[in-house]
């Protein structure tokens, strides 16, 4: 098997993005109060660079639990027909104010929140990355 090339920073993120944008979900780790990693899929509710992530889930969900104890997260992405992948590591905020819920609002959503982004079951979380891979059959970057 032939070893992979290592890309520079710029190109690892150019690529990651390239599979962020045509992805609709990712999956998304949280640390377990026992330690273990805890991981879901999440639906990507805004994306605008690598920099900055938002989520919309449940305030009563078990992520959010997790969150409020360590604001680890790390995000994974998967393109089946490049075999692409890349890690997203950073800490997350949670949301639970009428601006940001109105701001990243999606009609879709109300299958969740019939109430709209008034219900006060619904909370956005904030993923900043600090760092991230990626990874393919013939490259790999760390940025």
């Amino acid at each position: 098997m032939e070893t992979q090339k290592i890309i520079s920073s710029e190109e690892a993120k150019e690529l990651t993005m390239k599979i962020l944008k045509s992805e609709k979900f990712l999956s998304v780790a949280t640390i377990k109060p026992d330690g273990w990693p805890n991981i879901r899929i999440l639906a990507i509710s805004e994306s605008e660079n690598l920099d900055t992530l938002w989520f919309c889930t449940s305030l009563v969900s078990e992520k959010i639990a997790e969150l409020n104890a360590d604001s680890h997260m790390t995000l994974y992405g998967y393109q089946a027909k490049t075999m692409s992948e890349f890690r997203l590591f950073g800490k997350a905020e949670i949301f639970t104010d009428l601006q940001t819920k109105h701001h990243l609002w999606k009609e879709e959503y109300k299958i969740f929140w019939p109430q709209g982004p008034e219900s006060p079951d619904m909370a956005v979380i904030k993923f900043t990355t600090d760092h991230g891979t990626y990874s393919s059959m013939e490259s790999h970057g760390v940025f």
